[in-house]
């Protein structure tokens, strides 16, 4: 999974400003690390995931986890029945895959290491003057991410 072309920041408190990055890589723009370092979050992303030859792009609101815009991968079937079906399938596998994905973050964000390892390292990530993928962040061991 990957970041697309959207992502919008904002603050938690009350009157305050939305950013809405269009474009390019938003993620890897001084715009997006500045509202990060300002303590905005992240409200929606458009996102890429490759599941296999398929790929699906939508768009996720961060409160909720609601799917949104999405481009399912191209139906092979001939029927429209069929077509129908897959259609419905391939939606069923993206909620899966969202669900499996948010299951791995909360077994990763619940495990002691969080506090000691990975927030200080994303936060250091975030304040970092350049703009490093997000491959640059420390791997969680495998048995954090265990779908």
């Amino acid at each position: 999974m990957r970041f697309d072309d959207l992502l919008v920041l904002e603050s938690l408190l009350a009157d305050s400003q939305e950013n809405t990055l269009k474009g390019g890589e938003p993620t890897q723009s001084a715009e997006a690390r500045l509202g990060l370092q300002l303590g905005k979050k992240v409200s929606q992303a458009k996102l890429r995931l490759q599941r296999g030859e398929r790929e699906y792009r939508f768009t996720i609101r961060g409160s909720t986890l609601d799917l949104g815009s999405t481009k399912l991968p191209a139906v092979l079937a001939k029927a429209e029945e069929e077509q129908f079906y897959e259609r419905l399938y391939l939606l069923e596998e993206l909620d899966r895959t969202v669900n499996e994905l948010y299951l791995a973050f909360l077994r990763r964000r619940l495990l002691p290491a969080w506090e000691s390892e990975t927030l200080p390292a994303l936060r250091a990530w975030i304040a970092s003057p350049s703009s490093p993928a997000a491959d640059d962040l420390p791997s969680p061991s495998p048995a954090a991410l265990t779908l």
